[in-house]
């Protein structure tokens, strides 16, 4: 309950409270995590358990390779796959496709590929994390094939198929496909459009430089439209050097989350692009005053099996003056 809750804290004084740990009680915890954000100590824990001689079972190894595709770390995904083999899970489907997930978010689309062709049946859940690892990795084109061949082998796409699928057209500006992609939902397959098929549609026919067909779209959702769609269309405006819908879109954007800065900074880099210096200070001006701050953003890096993570300004990282000597 607690671990659902995301209240870890809480989690953990009944965990240290029980008599023993069984599995059960610490696949909850490796997963409370990982779900708060903190696959790092999500795996400690795994390694912590296996040292305790508690045996790992599916549910576990799902977990872990979530905790390694959050933080991205290819090799301990690997080592986790190698027990994976040993334990004879490599036919369960929901664990090949948490596998495919883990090396698509690892940046190895050759061992995602390697595990989905080795699997002896696949289910949507499969064809569908495939399909989000290429279109991750721009392999638009192969996105499409996959999803042909995933309907003539008579598995039935879901939501969550197409969002994959329109994501992929997005990344290589296949407007026609992405269109009729869109229309095959409610045509041809009886899926609702959510808010996420309609951001992907702005994102498409934004980078193709559509921009009026993108804040049509926008309009068109069936219900108020979440910041991501308005972003994704402020995006192209900045790629396209719209300067009128850039102002419209934006102030949209302030007006739901004013103490947002990305609004702001998508705005300001569109009038500095454009030459306007006096009319980026002033959206700085007013960022100020709103007292809206950029969202710190987090990266991993693997070096040696040991994971390093980095923020935006980050003076306190150990090895920060060799990293800035290298650079």
């Amino acid at each position: 309950m607690y671990v659902k809750c995301g209240s870890i804290k809480d989690a953990w004084r009944v965990f240290n409270k029980m008599a023993s740990q069984d599995v059960v009680s610490w696949t909850a915890m490796v997963l409370g995590h990982v779900q708060s954000g903190q696959g790092q100590k999500g795996l400690e824990l795994f390694r912590q358990m296996q040292q305790e001689g508690v045996r790992p079972d599916s549910l576990t190894i799902v977990a872990v390779l979530n905790a390694c595709a959050s933080v991205v770390t290819l090799e301990e995904g690997r080592c986790v796959h190698q027990q994976i083999i040993e334990h004879g899970w490599d036919s369960d489907v929901f664990v090949a496709s948490s596998l495919i997930d883990m090396y698509a978010k690892c940046g190895s689309m050759e061992d995602a590929w390697r595990v989905f062709n080795k699997m002896p049946s696949r289910d949507v859940v499969t064809w569908t994390t495939v399909l989000g690892g290429c279109a991750m990795h721009g392999h638009g084109k192969e996105a499409l094939k996959l999803f042909e061949q995933m309907c003539k082998g008579g598995v039935q796409p879901d939501d969550i198929t197409f969002v994959c699928l329109l994501s992929a057209c997005s990344h290589i500006g296949v407007v026609d496909e992405g269109m009729q992609s869109f229309a095959l939902m409610s045509t041809v397959y009886r899926i609702s459009t959510k808010l996420e098929h309609y951001t992907c549609m702005v994102d498409l026919l934004g980078r193709a430089g559509h921009l009026q067909k993108a804040e049509n779209m926008v309009m068109a959702m069936p219900c108020k439209p979440h910041m991501a769609a308005w972003m994704a269309l402020l995006g192209a405006c900045r790629i396209h050097g719209n300067m009128e819908m850039a102002e419209r879109v934006a102030k949209r954007i302030i007006e739901m989350e004013p103490e947002n800065a990305a609004g702001y900074v998508l705005l300001s880099n569109i009038y500095t692009a454009a030459g306007s210096r006096h009319l980026c200070e002033n959206v700085v001006q007013q960022r100020k005053g709103k007292g809206s701050k950029k969202q710190l953003v987090r990266t991993w890096i693997e070096v040696n099996n040991e994971v390093h993570a980095f923020v935006v300004e980050d003076q306190d990282y150990p090895q920060m003056i060799e990293s800035h000597a290298e650079l």
